[in-house]
């Protein structure tokens, strides 16, 4: 009994001791790994859970251009001619008041637009030149002390695209004034004066025509500060934006605001083929 009972004794022991091993061994923890790099972390949502604004270097916006009067405010004087029939009518153009309008009249001169034109709507106040057509529009430019209020007259102008006080003024047909037209203050835009040869004007005569109109002073100084207008608006003349003849003795009836289509026109006071006493949309009476 003694030599079989010592062995399973010693056996139970070394099991014992063996089950208190592991369990030691079992209580301690494995090393633990070497942590990996934590990852950077997200920006924070913001304004309400949008994503964050990208940085600048990520996307620069495009920066804002300086308004027409801060681009022409080193320009110098800018002046011109209008030649017809021999005589020359000097004139100066509103370059710090009306800059884009003065821009465009002399990109369009410089362009020989108005050379070989005839003069045309004839009335009691006003002088007209240039195409019967609906030409590009213009922004709505006015200066304080422009007025209609002179007598003597002298404003060079433009028509605008239709009868609206609000619309905006055609490119491509301007007018003189002879007389004054308080009423047209804030309606339409002047953008220069006639220093000398006013008489010419007011003396023109049905069938006489622009035999040239030059500008000269600051002249590429201006252009240069409305490099971006004069290319679009070369590439509508290009396009024939002004190519949509009126018949003559009319200016422009209103355009339809849905489809563009020009409405009938209604003749000009005193021009031939109408002798009502009102002008059509963008006229001048």
């Amino acid at each position: 009994m003694c030599r079989t009972s010592l062995p399973l004794a010693v056996i139970v022991a070394l099991v014992a001791a063996t089950t208190a091993t592991q369990a030691r061994q079992s209580a301690q923890p494995p090393a633990a790994p070497a942590p990996a790099p934590a990852p950077a972390p997200a920006p924070a949502p913001q304004d309400g859970g949008k994503p964050a604004a990208k940085t600048p270097a990520e996307a620069t916006p495009a920066a804002k251009r300086p308004s027409a009067k801060a681009r022409v405010k080193d320009v110098k004087e800018v002046t011109g001619t209008i030649r017809t029939e021999g005589h020359d009518v000097r004139f100066e153009l509103l370059v710090h008041k009306t800059p884009t309008l003065a821009a465009n009249f002399a990109f369009l001169a410089k362009r020989g637009f108005w050379d070989g034109q005839e003069w045309s709507g004839f009335t009691r106040v006003v002088r007209q030149a240039g195409p019967n057509s609906i030409g590009y529009p213009l922004p709505r430019e006015f200066a304080a002390d422009l007025t209609f209020d002179d007598p003597a007259g002298g404003l060079l102008c433009m028509t605008k695209m239709s009868d609206k006080v609000s619309d905006s003024a055609n490119s491509t047909r301007f007018f003189v004034t002879i007389k004054d037209q308080g009423r047209w203050n804030l309606d339409f835009q002047i953008f220069g004066r006639v220093t000398s040869g006013l008489d010419s004007i007011i003396n023109l005569a049905e069938g006489m025509k622009i035999e040239k109109v030059t500008v000269d002073g600051d002249v590429d100084a201006l252009l240069k500060a409305f490099e971006v207008e004069t290319a679009q608006w070369a590439e509508l003349l290009e396009k024939g934006a002004a190519s949509h003849q009126l018949p003559k003795g009319t200016l422009p009836g209103t355009p339809d605001r849905r489809t563009g289509e020009v409405l009938p026109n209604r003749p000009i006071e005193g021009s031939p083929g109408g002798s009502g006493s009102s002008g059509g949309a963008g006229s001048v009476k």
